[in-house]
């Protein structure tokens, strides 16, 4: 496909993988999405959308904890660690008995919520 060939011969342009995942998506090849997105991700860890599209691609495969875990990311990069901390309550809930799983949850949770900490008591600081 012509966006496929589009986004290999630009590997510095990641907005390109939106369109890449988004038409994945479209044309019910979430998991091909899911790929693309993680393999971007592990390239442009601070690109907040890259996590809104897998958090969407995940949900779509009924990985619940997993679209949390995506949404809390995004939310996190985009400063709203409150956010954060919610989507991953509800990612620990869908989680289940993955043990890895919840682990990296509850790390990821307490870390965003030391930030939330730090965040808060700035603004009170002002």
């Amino acid at each position: 496909n012509r966006l496929d060939t589009l986004v290999k011969n630009n590997p510095g342009q990641p907005w390109l993988s939106y369109y890449l995942a988004d038409a994945y998506m479209e044309s019910g090849q979430p998991e091909l999405a899911r790929k693309t997105l993680r393999y971007y991700i592990r390239r442009y860890p601070d690109d907040f959308r890259l996590y809104w599209y897998l958090s969407r691609a995940n949900g779509e495969l009924d990985r619940l904890a997993e679209a949390h875990q995506a949404e809390a990311e995004y939310h996190a990069l985009t400063g709203n660690y409150r956010r954060a901390i919610g989507s991953l309550k509800l990612a620990q809930r869908e989680a289940g008995d993955d043990g890895y799983l919840t682990q990296s949850i509850s790390s990821r949770m307490a870390e965003l919520e030391r930030f939330f900490s730090l965040q808060k008591k700035a603004e009170e600081d002002l």
